[in-house]
């Protein structure tokens, strides 16, 4: 994790910080909307934070653990000619 000195504390970046709504994260990742829906009733996908106590309150994706979420379906491949 990076971290930032400031007056003598150590301080998440920004981008450790900040939270997509759904559909930034469905335009990011070319799923559906209801695709990120279904995998939350269901508890998969990538992490996510229920704001507030309501049913029906709103839904943010921490962009970091979206980043690690990807990262496990980074496919490696070999350089041509070789």
């Amino acid at each position: 994790m990076a971290k930032q000195k400031n007056d003598n504390q150590t301080q998440p970046l920004a981008a450790e910080r900040l939270l997509l709504t759904e559909r930034q994260v469905a335009e990011m990742t070319g799923l559906a909307l209801s695709t990120l829906r279904h995998w939350r009733v269901r508890r998969v996908g990538p992490a996510f934070i229920k704001v507030g106590s309501e049913r029906q309150g709103p839904v943010r994706y921490p962009l970091h653990d979206l980043m690690r979420w990807l990262e496990r379906w980074r496919v490696e491949t070999r350089e041509e000619g070789r």
